[in-house]
């Protein structure tokens, strides 16, 4: 019997519980009572080499990501300020480069992932 199809859309909904996790937004500090939190990714959802690192993506409300995503010169400026240059760099040099996800074992890690954050007893934002 064939193994599940691990699909992008799968990959994706782990990681959005993973950055929804962080319970607040990373600009404006509002939580889940008060907003709808989403996954920001740093750099486009195209650069696979970012999509799913934890790290170069940020828990955003909804207001705060539209303000983002209507301002990508603004939005460049908040993850240089965030990150630094030096980090920036890395993070973009990452995005650019050409990778193809083991969608399986990215899966595993992310799932794993999610349940050790789901252990610790962190505010969770649930589904919208």
């Amino acid at each position: 019997m064939p193994k599940p199809k691990i699909t992008t859309k799968k990959l994706d909904d782990v990681f959005r519980d993973i950055m929804r996790s962080q319970g607040k937004c990373h600009r404006c500090g509002r939580g889940p009572e008060q907003v709808v939190l989403q996954c920001a990714h740093g750099f486009s959802r195209r650069y696979r080499g970012t999509r799913w690192l934890e790290e170069a993506n940020f828990c955003l409300c909804s207001g705060c990501h539209m303000f983002f995503t209507w301002r990508p010169i603004e939005w460049d400026d908040y993850m240089r300020n965030t990150w630094g240059e030096e980090t920036y760099e890395h993070y973009r040099a990452l995005a650019q480069a050409i990778t193809k996800a083991d969608k399986p074992a990215l899966y595993a890690q992310l799932k794993a992932r999610l349940e050790e954050i789901n252990g610790q007893d962190q505010p969770s934002c649930g589904e919208v």
